[in-house]
């Protein structure tokens, strides 16, 4: 059994979270002091080069569409698509950044409507409105979809066509030498791994805070780490269970019903919800997204940047840390498709589902916060970002039935999310997975998901989870130099597909 753990890339990023762990027993309030100070100076001298990395993610999908290299089917002519487009589409969204909308999406445009990102916004305004929802469609569509896609994309290309190891180093080997320093790829899987496993811990442990907050709203339930531990426990037991069974099933049926609950939630809420003034709010939010995002994202625009470090640039460092790992994933579902369609499935489609939620449930939280004096506001000050979401559905006829409804959701979303990333983790860590062989054995599957249940629970427990947060942004540094060489090597296969 033994013989299939690649220790290389296991062992360094389990000994570092278990020493993480460790320290924030001994003295959580230090520990978490000097990471925010890592933090604080990546994100002071490196700000604007995540920033400018990431837009140049998405003129990299630009240009890789309308090359020739669209054209090109992944894994050859004959490859036989592992899921059919509705499925593979459902899979992709449930994947990625699904799980965050399902709060940020109501609450985020609360923090910039009442702290807006420029001094020349006056707060609680309708100007600081339209930005927030602008904002909003900066942080959560087209570019974290164009970093996921495009890192996926070229995973797929290098797994499939040029037969690489199931490794996030074989997307540095389309160009390099065959005798490669072996250190050196271990290196860059290890610091990946550790950074995407890092990330899920703290997701965990947000979901899990999440639905401890929905079951006290509905049935005033004891919180504490005994319910938390309870939660934790049917969640993990939830997306190993389905890892275990396959792709093909478990991940498949969870991504499914995970949609069918979206569409529902998108629908209901839609249709009592939605009024004229958050249409308008989404719809001028639009217009000035589309005319700000280039000076945004090569730093011309009048937003305070200690604002842009806060928020912008530091999701873009939380979304490369689990970029590469994640993009084992989704490139490995690529399989019989051509690139354009790749990139319709993984950026262009998720990104409109994202803002048409976002326009949705964004557009009245501003609108319901605006017309009642700040209600909404004072709720995520006092309770934090679910409570929104939850007053939100509460708020409708059969509100009640509505938040249980929501709360299947968030367990679901999360369940579904940890599935997908624990079957990349597991087959990165593990030896002999391949083309012909592309399922990790199960062992590591289970090792995976009692690790992450285990950090988790004892970083909300007993240190808080910021300590975690932080660690998955840190992850994210050493990332964007492998993001930039990911970028250097598809204009290459680009102008190649062009000869």
């Amino acid at each position: 059994m033994f013989d299939r753990i690649n220790f290389k890339i296991f062992l360094p990023p389990f000994i570092l979270l278990a020493l993480s762990v460790i320290i924030s027993l001994i003295d959580a309030v230090w520990f978490v002091s000097i990471l925010d100070q890592c933090r604080k100076w990546i994100l002071s001298y490196f700000d604007w080069l995540f920033n400018l990395t990431v837009f140049c993610f998405l003129l990299l999908s630009l240009a890789a569409y309308y090359s020739p290299l669209g054209k090109i089917k992944i894994g050859g002519q004959s490859a036989v698509p592992i899921f059919k487009k509705g499925k593979w589409l459902a899979v992709v969204i449930c994947t990625t950044v699904a799980t965050g909308i399902l709060f940020w999406g109501s609450a985020e445009p609360l923090f910039h409507l009442h702290i807006p990102p420029s001094d020349s916004l006056e707060a609680f305004s309708y100007e600081a409105g339209v930005v927030s929802m602008s904002t909003l469609f900066m942080h959560w569509t087209f570019s974290p979809y164009a970093l996921y896609s495009m890192i996926a994309l070229l995973f797929a290309l290098a797994f499939y066509q040029y037969k690489l190891p199931f490794r996030v180093s074989s997307m540095i080997r389309i160009h390099s030498s065959k005798d490669t320093a072996r250190w050196y790829l271990d290196i860059i899987d290890a610091v990946c791994l550790f950074a995407l496993v890092a990330g899920m811990a703290a997701s965990l442990g947000a979901g899990v805070m999440t639905i401890s907050g929905g079951l006290n709203e509905l049935f005033s339930s004891v919180q504490g780490p005994a319910l938390w531990g309870v939660i934790t426990i049917t969640i993990v037991a939830a997306f190993i269970s389905s890892s275990v069974s396959g792709l093909k099933r478990g991940i498949k049926w969870l991504s499914l019903s995970n949609m069918a609950f979206f569409i529902l939630m998108i629908i209901i809420f839609g249709v009592l919800s939605m009024d004229l003034f958050a249409l308008e709010l989404a719809g001028k939010g639009i217009v000035d997204y589309v005319v700000n995002i280039i000076p945004r994202s090569i730093g011309i625009s009048d937003l305070n940047r200690n604002w842009e470090q806060d928020w912008t640039s530091f999701y873009w460092a939380n979304w490369m840390a689990w970029a590469p790992v994640t993009a084992l994933f989704l490139g490995r579902l690529g399989l019989g498709y051509t690139v354009r369609e790749f990139i319709r499935f993984n950026l262009i489609y998720p990104s409109l589902f994202s803002l048409l939620w976002i326009t949705i449930f964004g557009g009245v939280a501003l609108s319901a916060d605006l017309q009642s004096e700040g209600e909404l506001y004072n709720i995520l000050e006092n309770g934090g970002p679910q409570d929104v979401i939850f007053s939100l559905v509460n708020s409708l006829p059969f509100g009640q039935i509505g938040a249980t409804v929501f709360l299947l959701v968030v367990y679901i979303s999360y369940v579904t999310a940890a599935d997908s990333n624990t079957s990349a983790m597991s087959g990165l860590s593990a030896r002999g997975v391949s083309y012909s062989h592309p399922e990790a054995p199960v062992f590591m599957k289970i090792i995976w998901g009692i690790l992450i249940a285990i950090v988790s629970w004892v970083m909300i427990s007993f240190a808080g989870i910021e300590g975690i947060k932080i660690l998955s942004v840190i992850g994210g540094f050493p990332v964007l130099f492998l993001c930039i060489a990911i970028i250097v090597i598809f204009i290459k296969l680009i102008v190649q597909s062009k000869n």
